[in-house]
């Protein structure tokens, strides 16, 4: 799980990154949101239910690393990925649409890069809702703080990111596929299974995010929009 953990740290690292090509950022500002992506859920996570330690990332180096290889790639992979993709369809002008390279969110049936990162990102999001619920569930919190821990773990980096890139937070918002959702159905399911082992409960958690995340995709179910409970529908983002 351990490896894991730094897999998420580099997936959502590359997802900062692409937010950051996409609102026209500097490089540093690319490292600044692929780190607050990263590892902005696990530090707003440990300032609520361990505020005396360190932050994790500073305690242990490989957290910086990990961003500081996964960001730097990001930037110049997925330009030339991109360009390449536009000389394809090009070429094929009655080529059906594909999301963008940078798209975690696309839903395109093809096994194309868009949907591979789809697929990671649901892991990485997995991962870090089982193991932010491990590490509340460690301190003898109570099971719903170690939902909610493992929920911050998961969507508080990108809501970071989010906040700082000046869009509106992917995860809070009805308009996109379900999130923080599965990233709560993982921690849920994490809780449920401790008693049946440690490694057990992690891996069941990652599985249960992976199935509801991609499986809400696939099928276009989106959150529980606000406005549904009174009736209305609000503006799309």
């Amino acid at each position: 799980m351990v490896s894991l953990d730094f897999f998420g740290t580099a997936v959502f690292a590359v997802s900062g990154s692409l937010v950051a090509l996409e609102r026209g950022m500097s490089v540093l500002g690319a490292l600044a949101l692929a780190l607050a992506t990263a590892v902005g859920g696990g530090t707003l996570r440990d300032l609520l239910i361990e505020p005396a330690a360190p932050a994790f990332w500073l305690a242990d180096p490989r957290y910086l690393r990990t961003v500081l290889l996964a960001c730097p790639g990001a930037l110049l992979l997925f330009p030339r990925l991109e360009r390449r993709r536009r000389e394809r369809r090009r070429a094929v002008p009655n080529r059906p649409t594909e999301p963008r390279l940078g798209s975690v969110t696309g839903s395109h049936p093809a096994l194309s890069l868009a949907a591979l990162l789809s697929l990671f990102d649901a892991l990485s999001l997995g991962a870090f809702a089982s193991l932010g619920a491990s590490k509340a569930s460690r301190l003898s919190l109570p099971p719903s703080a170690a939902v909610l821990s493992g929920v911050l773990s998961a969507c508080g980096g990108g809501v970071v990111r989010d906040a700082l890139a000046g869009v509106p937070p992917r995860a809070l918002h009805a308009t996109r596929s379900v999130y923080a959702g599965a990233a709560a159905a993982g921690a849920a399911a994490y809780v449920a299974g401790a008693g049946w082992g440690e490694e057990r409960a992690l891996w069941g958690g990652v599985a249960v995010a992976v199935a509801v995340r991609m499986g809400a995709s696939l099928g276009g179910v989106r959150e529980l929009e606000a406005g549904a409970l009174a009736g209305k529908k609000g503006p799309p983002l």
